[in-house]
């Protein structure tokens, strides 16, 4: 087999000699836009703008703030004036952001101000969780008040919370438990990791998608109650309904089995 370093040779010997013969010019080299710039933001005073891993460059055209970590789930209030994200950082509970020093690290729902664009609230607590799923309706229990529900990935649950008019989240005492799967044979047993949320055309079940559970329960809003839970296929993430059907995507990870014992 004839070295990479020749046949590299002989193809720009080759090109060069179609261009000095008046054939076709030398290919055309592309490069990534940031060139040699490191990823993240290069420029203090510009913090949005940003260098991706990819060399590509992302400058926002819009007003934007920093409401958190990973932020991974996001709604509008019926009304819209207010957008809840849900911040699902697990690692970096002591961080601050510097240029919203009201953003920090770690598990919270931020309240965002559509409007101003200012962070109204920011929830946390020593035992929250989140993941992804999270939705925003006029509470069926409570005529006139916001109901905000999220779900807690690892610690198996859905939350609620009101949203009073200046944008302050006020936490319910109700956890609500997803169920897992029992087979002991598997590593996910009693794990359901609750995840996206996906509502009613009448805004009174919620659908919630358990990842780890390969299913999706339906909860009674009004009530907080769940009502039934059904198998989806294999680690369910997204849902959405279309008519009277609910969609959900199964990426397709299998059972998780459990690790064999190391030989002593």
């Amino acid at each position: 087999r004839m070295p990479a370093d020749v046949i590299l040779r002989r193809f720009y010997a080759t090109a060069l000699a179609a261009v000095l013969l008046g054939a076709a010019p030398l290919p055309t080299v592309y490069t990534s836009p940031a060139g040699s710039r490191i990823a993240g933001a290069p420029d203090p005073a510009v913090p949005y703008d940003i260098v991706l891993p990819n060399g590509r460059i992302v400058s926002p055209i819009g007003k934007s703030v920093v409401v958190g970590m990973n932020a991974l789930g996001v709604t509008l209030t019926p009304d819209g004036k207010y957008a809840i994200v849900s911040n699902d950082d697990e690692r970096e509970g002591q961080a601050v952001s510097r240029v919203n020093p009201i953003a920090r690290g770690g598990f919270s729902l931020a309240v965002v101000n559509t409007k101003t664009m200012a962070v109204t609230d920011v929830f946390t607590d020593e035992n929250l969780s989140l993941f992804l799923g999270v939705v925003a309706l006029k509470d069926p229990a409570h005529r006139g008040q916001t109901l905000i529900m999220a779900s807690t990935g690892g610690a198996n649950t859905v939350r609620f919370w009101q949203l009073d008019g200046a944008g302050k989240l006020h936490a319910e005492s109700a956890f609500l438990a997803m169920p897992g799967p029992i087979d002991s044979r598997y590593a996910n047993q009693n794990h359901a990791y609750p995840g996206w949320i996906a509502l009613s055309a009448n805004r009174r079940v919620a659908y919630v998608v358990n990842n780890l559970a390969n299913t999706v329960t339906a909860i009674d809003i009004a009530t907080r109650q769940a009502m039934h839970t059904a198998p989806v296929g294999y680690f369910p993430y997204a849902a959405a309904f279309a008519g009277r059907r609910l969609y959900v995507t199964d990426p397709g990870l299998m059972l998780y089995a459990h690790l064999p014992q190391p030989v002593r």
